[in-house]
């Protein structure tokens, strides 16, 4: 479970809001230059939640393990 600007948003929704997220930021972006696409995604990032980044560092240990155990197939991990 993540926690993004004060709610709890599971793993699954939270990969899913991520790639609609991307797609939206690329077709968003106002630059067609490299370094001013870099430089616009670099913005972007600073506003994700300190806490989201934590969590998901945090989760990466119970993760890695749990896609060793299921031999790279799907996994789904017990809430935390």
């Amino acid at each position: 479970m993540a926690i993004i600007r004060d709610r709890q948003v599971d793993m699954p929704t939270l990969a899913k809001q991520f790639m609609t997220s991307k797609s939206v930021i690329w077709a968003s972006l106002g630059s067609s230059s490299i370094s001013g696409r870099s430089l616009q995604l670099k913005e972007e990032w600073t506003k994700i939640p300190l806490q989201a980044m934590t969590n998901l560092i945090e989760s990466m240990q119970r993760r890695c393990e749990a896609v060793i155990k299921a031999k790279g197939m799907a996994t789904r991990l017990s809430r935390k």
